[in-house]
């Protein structure tokens, strides 16, 4: 079972990047918060990705690839937090 910080990692970085493509396809103008916040959750969901689809084809996961998932997922969470204090 994964611990609980990942699970909402994994479901903010989902929501934040769902909510931001619907807003640019309803052609509303991000602002530059939003814009880096979206750029650190598909940052995270990348590196994310990679660890996922090691472990599930069995691989063995690098330390680089584990410590680049680790620190997207930290930077990720950090700005997230920034985000809705500034934006409440």
């Amino acid at each position: 079972m994964q611990p609980q910080k990942d699970l909402d990692a994994e479901r903010f970085a989902e929501d934040f990047v769902s909510d931001y493509v619907r807003n640019v396809k309803a052609r509303n103008v991000p602002c530059a918060d939003s814009t880096a916040l979206f750029e650190k959750a598909c940052a995270y969901r990348d590196a994310k990705k990679v660890v996922d689809n090691q472990r599930a084809a069995h691989e063995i996961v690098t330390d680089q690839e584990a410590a680049e998932e680790h620190a997207t997922r930290k930077e990720f969470l950090e700005a997230h937090h920034r985000f809705h204090e500034a934006h409440r």
